[in-house]
C-alpha cells in the first residue's frame, strides 16, 4: 500500500476526528551489502523494508504507534494501537508542538563506490582481514493534520567496515568503519595493515601504563563515541545539569552536526520535522546545550536540536547523535608524538566499556615510550579512567580530525587519565 493511501485513510479516520494534531511518518528503504574475508567473497544479502509511525499530538494524553503497513486493516490497527497508548498515557506538562521550521535545501547524492573490497593491498599470511560494504537509499515523507504542506526526502549513502585479527587467535581485534567520500572511495590508508600486525604479536603490558598519552584520532574517536551518549537530554549518564555546569579542558569543543558532509546518514529533517542542524555541545571546555527532542526541550526551555531518528535494528525513534566529534587543534600529530619523552601511545581501542562510578575500563594496542625514540610494542594495554577527568587534563589537541562511523575525533594528548 502507497503512502497517499495511507495518508488519505488516516486524515479521514472517524476515531481522528477530535485529536489536537497528528503525525504520520513513512520511511522505506533498500539497501545491499556484500562480505569478502582477505579480498575473496563471503556472500551478498539484499533488504527492502518500510514502517509507519502514528503520533498522537495532544496536551493532555499523547499516544503513538508503529508498525508495517500492508493493507487498509493494518491501518486501523495503527490507529487503535496509538489511541490505546493515548488512554494510558498521564498528561505532560512539558508537552510541546513540533516546530516545522522551514528546512534547509536538499541533501545532495554522493557519488557511490561499487560493492568491492575496500583494501587493495595484499594482507601478510598471518593477517585475517574481514570486509563488509554496504549501500542503501532511503524515501521518508512526514504529513501533520494541522499543516497542509508535507516534508519528504530521499537520502543514499554508502559504509565499508574493516575487521583485523591474527590467523591463529581471536584477539585483537582492529575494526575500522568508514563512510565513503565524495570521490567514492573509504579513504583508507593502507598502511594500518603492518602496523596492527607488528602491535597484535606483541606481549600485553603488565603494569599499569604510565602517563602523558597520546591517543591515535582512531583511538580516541572511541572515546568520543563513548561520551556522547552523556550529552542526549534524560541520559542515565548525562554529564550536567543546571547545577553542575560541565568544565572541560579550554581545547575541548564538542559538536553533533546532521548535516556534516562526512557524516554516515545525512538528513535535512529528524522525524519530528525538525530540521538537523550543527549544535555546540561543549564549547572551549564550557558546557552550552544538550542534544533534545521537542518534548525533552520544554523540560528545559530550549527548542529542538533535530536528533529524534529511528536507528537501523530499533523499534521506535529516539534522540541520538547525528555525526558527534571533537573539533580539531593546531598541533600537529608528529610534534605531540616527538614531545613524549616517557609515556604511552595508543594505537587503536578493542574496548571501551563504562564502569561503574563514572569510570570506564579501556582496552588497546600500542606503545610505551621509554626516552625519546625508545618504543616497546604491546597488543594489549588497559587503563580505567573516569572519561570526564580525562578530558579536563588534555595537554593538546592533533589538527588530524577523522571520522571513523558517526564519531570523529582528532588525536589527543593528555597529561594523565585518571
Amino acid at each position: 500500500m502507497n503512502f497517499e493511501r495511507i495518508e488519505e485513510i488516516v486524515r479521514l479516520h472517524p476515531k481522528l476526528v477530535g485529536v489536537e494534531d497528528f503525525e504520520l511518518g513513512w520511511t522505506e528503504t533498500t539497501a545491499c551489502a556484500r562480505s569478502f574475508q582477505n579480498g575473496r567473497e563471503r556472500g551478498e544479502t539484499s533488504d527492502r523494508s518500510g514502517w509507519v509511525t502514528l503520533r498522537l499530538l495532544q496536551r493532555r494524553q499523547p499516544g503513538a504507534s508503529i508498525g508495517v503497513i500492508r493493507e487498509s486493516s493494518d491501518v486501523n490497527g495503527l490507529v487503535e494501537q496509538a489511541l490505546q497508548a493515548s488512554q494510558l498515557s498521564s498528561p505532560d506538562p512539558w508537552f510541546r508542538f513540533p516546530l516545522w521550521r522551514s528546512a534547509a535545501a536538499a541533501i545532495p547524492f554522493p557519488e557511490l563506490p561499487p560493492l568491492e573490497p575496500i583494501i587493495d593491498a595484499r594482507p601478510a599470511k598471518n593477517l585475517v582481514v574481514d570486509e563488509s560494504v554496504e549501500r542503501w537509499s532511503s524515501h521518508h515523507r512526514l504529513v501533520r493534520k494541522s499543516e497542509k504542506k508535507s516534508l519528504e526526502c530521499r537520502v543514499q549513502g554508502a559504509c565499508g567496515e574493516v575487521r583485523l585479527r591474527l590467523a591463529d587467535r581471536p584477539s585483537p581485534v582492529l575494526s575500522i568503519v568508514r563512510k565513503a567520500a565524495p570521490t567514492g572511495d573509504y579513504g583508507l590508508d593502507p598502511n594500518f595493515l603492518p602496523v596492527f600486525g607488528d602491535l597484535a604479536q606483541a606481549a600485553a603490558l603488565e603494569s599499569a601504563p604510565q602517563g602523558p598519552f597520546l591517543l591515535s584520532s582512531m583511538a580516541a574517536s572511541e572515546l568520543v563515541r563513548l561520551v556522547s551518549q552523556g550529552f542526549v537530554a534524560g541520559s542515565p549518564r548525562f554529564f550536567v545539569d543546571e547545577e553542575n555546569a560541565c568544565e572541560l579542558s579550554p581545547l575541548i569543543s564538542l559538536l553533533d552536526d546532521g548535516r556534516h558532509p562526512k557524516g554516515v546518514m545525512i538528513y535535512p529533517f529528524d522525524l519530528e520535522g525538525v530540521p538537523t542542524q550543527r549544535t555546540v555541545l561543549v564549547n572551549r571546555g564550557r558546557w552550552e546545550a544538550r542534544l533534545c527532542d521537542t518534548c525533552a526541550g520544554g523540560r528545559y526551555n530550549q527548542l529542538s536540536t533535530g536528533n529524534w531518528f529511528r536507528s537501523p535494528g530499533e523499534v521506535w525513534p529516539r534522540v541520538h547523535p547525528t555525526t558527534f566529534y571533537l573539533e580539531a587543534g593546531e598541533s600537529r600529530p608528529q610534534e605531540m608524538f616527538s614531545s613524549l619523552k616517557s609515556g604511552t601511545v595508543l594505537h587503536s581501542i578493542e574496548g571501551l566499556n563504562w564502569q561503574e562510578g563514572g569510570k570506564a575500563r579501556l582496552a588497546g594496542m600500542g606503545w610505551t615510550v621509554h626516552g625519546a625514540g625508545q618504543l616497546k610494542p604491546h597488543s594489549r594495554i588497559e587503563i580505567e579512567f573516569k572519561p570526564l577527568n580525562a578530558l579536563r587534563c588534555v595537554l593538546a589537541v592533533g589538527s588530524d580530525l577523522e571520522f571513523y562511523g558517526s564519531v570523529g575525533s582528532p588525536s589527543i594528548l593528555f597529561k594523565e587519565m585518571p
